[in-house]
């Protein structure tokens, strides 16, 4: 119904144009109508005027052009005629009209104007049966009073019909679009999903020029939509520079489907905002072009197996070195719980001991070394209390203790300052609140994370299905920024394989999630059966690491959504978790060292909840002003946490912040010259001064470059103050004279590893979103390993080991402190 609508309208529009004709012509004119017998492949050239038309008649069968031809039309006109009186070229078929006109005038801002013109006549799949004669009238016509000289000649096309694996090669230009023909053979029409290479072929198209024109691919019917202005509205079609690609299914084209070439009049669809072209010249382009089988069933199964069975191995490796090690690690732990009171001998301090002036009422207590260095009798009672209470919290302490009780005394802000802001500083004196009380609030990072991922997820699920369903729906596939060279469809999905290489992040954050619940419960064990062990080692909090391991599975899930339909709009799901992840990892360094400071999880994610935000901003506004203020807003945030973390969290941001700072300069200044550039705490000064540097550098980079990847630059700025953190920890362990054992050094060997190999493959880019549909494309390459995957899948499956054992750092190592009392461990 909708063809026959068309050739109505056609047809109204070819009366019309008769009728405009005769009306422009004078009165006493006749239109006088030549029929010419026309043979194939002879070229005609004639004088028309609004007085004369010329209908050329042509009569072709199969022994014409073969199973493997068709018939193209080419025409001319005199270079003199003005395009407001243009000749006439209207093309009739069994099922099927065509007009054009000569001259041809282009509609981009540079005014092209052409006077030849080439199209491929459209015929069905059946209509070209054996002994069947196929008619085709030409009408030329003009409406001037002039005689204007055309020429009309119609070839046949030999290589028409397109066959698997043969290159082709052709010209395109605006008024001359070309299509070809490709069937499926007969003998592949089979369900058996063994047939799956049958079922896809793959379109690949390149050229070596960058003219812009649209590739489409249409259902084997007539009419052909062959124009700029309604190549769109079949099938499916995308912009091209140098690369195109499209994976097409038989069961969408049961009987074949043409490939339609549309050159168009200038290159603003295929180039970027900001690297607009605006062609001045003939536009021509040649292109190169074949249709090649997918790959087969069983290589499809064995691809996604085969990466299953690489993180099955890294799963059996994992568990087996962990299990080794931990049960040698717990049997050769010796602590010496000997060297501390047991509870029975501590005195009851409580009743006999005065807060206020430190004195003891009853008797000495015994001397008990404490983080600060501090040997008066007041601290040691202090140090004393919390050493007995600490072998019961964990029976008797009440879940809904909060540390908020005990930070409101005032004494208690004084001790403090005085552990806090000492110059040897250890462990022990920052991690004086419930350990119970501690390992709740770290809890909150888990059940927090969860609830954020949960409605944060859904509606990205949403969108991202509801964009493939538009991409299926309107044939528009510049929608989504695939390498479509390397995609693999299955169901809905149009590229499944870079969906699914994302499973790597989900299964080794289930692993990971899995060793530190065999800690946690070894841990749990080990105190049951010896409460002193709580004061050995860095404390035992598990629950960021729940956390990171959460945050590594969304990350995979967020990833693959990302995948559906890869654009500017949704990259901030693929990136989004990543925040999530280095905020974890920072927390976590900083929380084995600093138990009682540790931001809480409230703190954090409503932090992590702006910087989304700011992400968000980044993509809608991308101007100078926003990235000034974000340059801005970076600075500042570096100044505070750089003031929060040397004074650990010891000083206030009020009025008197400066005076107080010039009063502490003045009198350092007095008691010696060195003592005023001398900083106070020097290892937490270098590692300021290094992040302060990397961040600065990293802001000014920004506001220069003014990347319109917001996200990215985000993303380099929270991973790269994860490195220099963990780099500094490490070298303060060696310089501490600590241990790295051998499991931990074995991860940060393959953290190295893993990587470098990992940033030099994502940087062999396949797609960029900050570029066109079309310029992405130039970007695109052909599967690499077992016809599957690409460079970027095989990044997904680099990094996620990569993340998997750097969690595995984090989580060893500190290993060589579990027998090492917590009042001998610095804090750094």
């Amino acid at each position: 119904m909708f063809h026959h609508v068309i050739q109505i309208l056609v047809w109204a529009n070819f009366g019309i144009a008769i009728l405009d004709s005769a009306q422009l012509a004078t009165p006493s004119d006749k239109i006088k109508t030549v029929v010419i017998l026309a043979q194939a492949e002879e070229n005609y050239s004639n004088q028309v005027n609004s007085s004369v038309q010329y209908i050329f008649q042509y009569a072709f069968d199969s022994s014409n052009y073969g199973q493997d031809g068709d018939i193209r039309v080419h025409s001319h006109c005199d270079i003199n005629q003005s395009p407001e009186l243009p000749v006439m070229f209207v093309v009739r078929q069994k099922q099927s009209v065509q007009s054009w006109q000569l001259p041809q005038v282009s509609k981009s801002a540079s005014g092209i104007t052409y006077y030849k013109s080439s199209r491929t006549l459209c015929s069905d799949a059946g209509d070209d049966e054996e002994g069947q004669t196929q008619l085709v009238f030409v009408t030329v016509s003009a409406a001037t009073l002039e005689n204007v000289t055309f020429s009309l000649n119609l070839t046949i096309e030999k290589s028409f019909v397109m066959t698997l694996g043969k290159s082709y090669t052709t010209t395109v230009s605006p008024p001359s679009p070309q299509f070809y023909r490709f069937a499926f053979s007969k003998a592949d029409n089979i369900s058996f999903p063994i047939s799956l290479s049958s079922r896809y072929v793959l379109l690949e198209v390149f050229s070596e020029d960058l003219t812009c024109m649209t590739v489409s691919v249409q259902n084997s019917t007539c009419p052909v939509f062959d124009e700029e202005s309604n190549v769109q509205f079949e099938g499916y079609w995308q912009t091209m520079s140098k690369k195109a690609g499209m994976t097409l299914n038989r069961d969408n084209f049961p009987l074949g489907f043409f490939v339609v070439f549309v050159m168009h009049s200038d290159d603003s669809r295929c180039a970027s905002h900001e690297k607009r072209l605006l062609s001045l010249y003939d536009r021509t382009k040649g292109v190169r072009f074949s249709i090649n089988e997918k790959i087969s069933y069983m290589e499809y199964i064995g691809a996604i197996f085969g990466l299953i069975a690489i993180f099955l191995f890294f799963y059996i490796l994992a568990i087996t070195i962990a299990f080794v090690h931990c049960c040698r690690a717990v049997s050769a732990i010796p602590f010496p719980v000997d060297d501390i009171l047991p509870a029975s001998d501590i005195p009851d301090v409580t009743e006999g001991t005065s807060f206020e002036t430190g004195e003891d009422s009853t008797r000495e207590l015994p001397a008990i070394a404490s983080g600060s260095g501090i040997t008066n009798r007041r601290t040691n009672a202090t140090t004393a209390v919390t050493d007995s209470e600490s072998t019961h919290w964990l029976a008797d302490s009440d879940s809904s203790l909060d540390e908020t009780e005990i930070d409101m005394l005032e004494d208690a802000r004084r001790e403090k300052d005085i552990y806090r802001t000492t110059t040897t500083l250890c462990v022990s004196a920052l991690a004086r609140k419930n350990p119970r009380v501690l390992a709740k609030k770290s809890q909150l990072y888990l059940w927090t994370l969860i609830t954020v991922a949960i409605f944060y997820s859904i509606p990205v699920l949403q969108l991202v299905f509801t964009y493939q369903n538009v991409l299926h729906s309107t044939g528009n596939t510049d929608l989504c920024y695939y390498n479509y060279l390397c995609a693999h469809p299955l169901w809905i999905l149009s590229d499944f394989n870079h969906v699914y290489s994302n499973i790597g992040y989900i299964m080794l954050g289930f692993l990971f999630l899995f060793l530190v619940y065999r800690r946690d419960r070894m841990h749990q064990k080990l105190v049951l059966q010896n409460a002193e062990i709580e004061n050995y080692g860095i404390p035992r909090h598990f629950g960021l690491f729940y956390a990171m391991g959460l945050a590594l599975i969304m990350e995979g899930i967020l990833s693959a959504c990302y995948h559906v339909c890869p654009n500017g709009s949704n990259f901030q799901f693929d990136t989004c978790f990543m925040y999530v992840i280095s905020s974890m990892c920072i927390l976590k360094i900083y929380q084995t060292r600093h138990p009682d400071i540790n931001a809480s999880a409230y703190a954090t994610f409503t932090a992590l909840a702006f910087v989304v935000l700011i992400g968000v901003l980044g993509v809608m506004v991308d101007n100078i002003y926003f990235w000034g203020f974000f340059t801005t807003l970076h600075v500042l945030v570096c100044f505070f946490l750089s003031f929060q973390i040397y004074y650990l969290g010891r000083w206030r941001l009020d009025c008197g912040l400066f005076r107080r700072v010039y009063g502490r300069w003045k009198n350092d200044c007095l008691a010696s010259p060195l003592s005023c550039l001398r900083p106070l705490y020097i290892d937490r000064m270098i590692l300021l001064i290094f992040a302060n540097a990397a961040n600065w550098t990293i802001a000014g980079y920004g506001i220069y470059e003014q990347s319109s990847d917001f996200a990215s630059h985000l993303l380099v700025i929270f991973m790269s103050n994860l490195f220099i953190y963990t780099l500094f920890y490490i070298v303060m362990k060696l310089t501490h004279s600590e241990k790295i054992l051998f499991q931990p050094l074995s991860y940060i060997i393959l953290t190295f590893i893993f990587w470098s190999l990992g940033l030099w493959i994502f940087l062999q880019k396949s797609t960029s979103w900050q570029m066109s549909p079309a310029e992405s494309r130039t970007f695109n390459r052909e599967c690499l390993i077992l016809r599957f995957y690409d460079t970027h899948d095989i990044w997904h499956v680099i990094s996620s080991i990569g993340l998997f054992v750097w969690y595995m750092v984090l989580l060893t190592l500190d290993d060589d402190l579990m027998s090492v009392s917590r009042d001998k461990i610095a804090v750094f």
